[in-house]
């Protein structure tokens, strides 16, 4: 499903969609795709039925995640946290849904707007997410914040801790894009 997701972000920066606005992140840097790929791919696993507000907020969880100490310091390596993210990467066919293709180029052009800062935090800072209908464990809310509700989703940070600890922010590299 990764593959799908990475072919899909190509498509989209080589066809100039304007939904994904400068400035755009380098997609010379294979590191670069390599992010954008596995937070869509989250974000089209967690939030694929949400709205694109709801898109984004899971996306600027995942990256403020990458900015704090105590996760892992980029959204790949916070996504394939174990116990993180419930979502299932399947191999899905978009080609056959039309609904399933919007719905995946949402999530990159959500993915894209986080990491470049065209967006602001709708979570207001969140680290954790949950959908309380679909929830099984929710004891381990209780030792948290609740920020903000979005779609479906309520957004939490750690009660009296700072939120940005770490000093050094998760930066993809950035340039403009070409229109060539």
């Amino acid at each position: 499903m990764l593959a799908q997701f990475k072919i899909m972000i190509l498509s989209i920066f080589m066809a100039g969609n304007t939904a994904v606005t400068e400035p755009s992140i380098n997609m010379d840097n294979i590191e670069n795709i390599k992010e954008v790929a596995c937070l869509s791919q989250a974000v089209h696993g967690e939030a694929g039925n949400q709205s694109f507000e709801g898109k984004v907020a899971v996306a600027h969880v995942i990256l403020n995640r990458a900015r704090d100490e105590n996760f892992p310091d980029t959204p790949c390596a916070v996504i394939k946290q174990p116990g993180q993210f419930d979502f299932k990467p399947r191999k899905l066919y978009p080609e056959k849904n039309p609904a399933l293709q919007t719905q995946m180029e949402e999530s990159i052009q959500a993915a894209v707007a986080a990491m470049n800062g065209n967006h602001p935090d709708p979570t207001k800072g969140a680290l954790f997410f949950a959908n309380p209908k679909i929830s099984t464990d929710q004891a381990w809310l209780k030792r948290l914040k609740k920020l903000v509700k979005i779609d479906e989703h309520v957004f939490y940070v750690r009660k009296n801790s700072p939120r940005y600890a770490r000093s050094v922010e998760y930066k993809p590299q950035r340039v403009a894009m070409n229109s060539d």
